[in-house]
């Protein structure tokens, strides 16, 4: 679960510096915008509860999890392996920081121990080893080691470890770029069923370019940002005749609104990113999707377009993966409205500019479709 979240991993020998240097950067990232977790793993046994404690005691005796909290912090003691999806679902923070992980898959920032000449990991005589860690960054004690290694790579890939904002400024370009080329973008129009209010199904009434479902289709498939398109709708909406089949996904979580929709896209595809539209955006244009294409930001949890009056647009934004499992976390705990969680999350929220601003107006009843007509 934890590869569909942005990750900062960093790693190296003890003594080398790593939590200083994380101590450091949080308020970095804090300051960009972020909101940063932490996790580490430690290589050898360590106790993570005091013995003698009430917590250690209970845990000791059998308890599945022992909690202890306050007013302002809580802990959470469980014995077995780490839950994924606990971590993944988390909805305060929006980067993962790990420490250690020396063995994993994830790209590494390796801190090197102020005793250590230049790394031996970089084997420079082995391209071809090289190539099996994928290192985003090097961690010096002194900007005379950090030029070295910057010298035999030529890029500038080492950074002495008290130069905080060049370091942070350097692993979220890396960082954002990761994720762009990891989370594809995928789009989706979200159709339903007959509109209480229209009388009739919105996805395929014309304003003039066809039905409206099949034009937002050809918007998103002619981008070529976007991997692929799908329909998303309820199993038992009226789909019109000539339909490709094979672009209908069709709900899995049925009565739960557009949570339903957006649970069964993730459920399709849990590691790409999805721009979702509805088919009640009458006037939506092509401009309004690049502005939300170019400003996507793949380290927040969504993009989101937000009006003066601080309401939110979800169904003309983009979800990425991480989303996908807070989504799954709304279901459990009965929470099916995301303009409510939305002020609560780490969305990238774009104020509607001007020029779009009659793009993202609602078409819910047939006078006001009439209006649009007639216009």
């Amino acid at each position: 679960m934890l590869e569909n979240r942005p990750l900062l991993t960093i790693t190296g020998f003890s003594g080398s510096g790593k939590t200083t240097f994380i101590e450091k950067l949080i308020p970095a990232l804090k300051a960009r915008g972020y909101f940063p977790g932490y996790l580490k793993h430690a290589g050898w046994k360590y106790d993570l509860d005091v013995p003698g404690k009430d917590s250690y005691r209970q845990l000791a005796a059998g308890a599945v999890f022992s909690s202890v909290f306050t007013e302002e912090k809580w802990v959470f003691h469980q014995l077995g392996p780490m839950d994924e999806t606990f971590l993944g679902s988390h909805p305060q923070a929006d980067i993962i920081i790990l420490e250690g992980f020396k063995h994993s898959d994830y790209p590494k920032i390796v801190s090197i121990h102020p005793s250590s000449g230049v790394p031996d990991e970089l084997s420079w005589n082995h391209p071809e080893s090289a190539k099996k860690e994928k290192i985003w960054a090097y961690l010096t004690a002194d900007e005379l080691q950090a030029n070295q290694i910057n010298q035999l790579t030529r890029q500038s890939i080492a950074f002495q470890r008290d130069h905080i904002e060049k370091t942070a400024d350097h692993l979220l370009h890396q960082l954002t770029k990761h994720c762009e080329q990891s989370f594809s973008l995928k789009g989706a129009v979200m159709i339903g069923g007959k509109s209480t209010r229209m009388g009739k199904d919105k996805a395929w009434l014309d304003y003039g370019r066809g039905a409206h479902a099949h034009y937002l289709f050809e918007l998103l498939a002619q981008h070529p940002m976007i991997q692929d398109v799908v329909y998303s709708g309820l199993p038992k909406a009226s789909f019109p005749s000539g339909l490709n089949e094979e672009k209908i996904l069709q709900d899995r979580f049925v009565g739960f609104g557009p949570l339903g929709g957006f649970l069964t896209l993730f459920e399709a595809s849990p590691q790409s990113a999805w721009l979702v539209l509805a088919c009640d955006l009458a006037k939506l244009q092509e401009e309004t999707v690049e502005y939300l294409i170019q400003h996507r930001n793949p380290l927040k949890m969504a993009t989101v377009f937000v009006n003066d009056q601080q309401r939110f647009e979800p169904l003309a934004a983009i979800y990425e993966p991480h989303m996908g499992l807070y989504l799954k976390r709304m279901l459990v705990e009965g929470k099916y409205s995301l303009q409510r969680v939305f002020s609560q999350l780490p969305v990238n929220k774009i104020t509607v500019p001007l020029h779009l601003q009659q793009q993202l107006i609602n078409v819910n009843t047939p006078q006001e479709r009439d209006h649009i007509l007639q216009r």
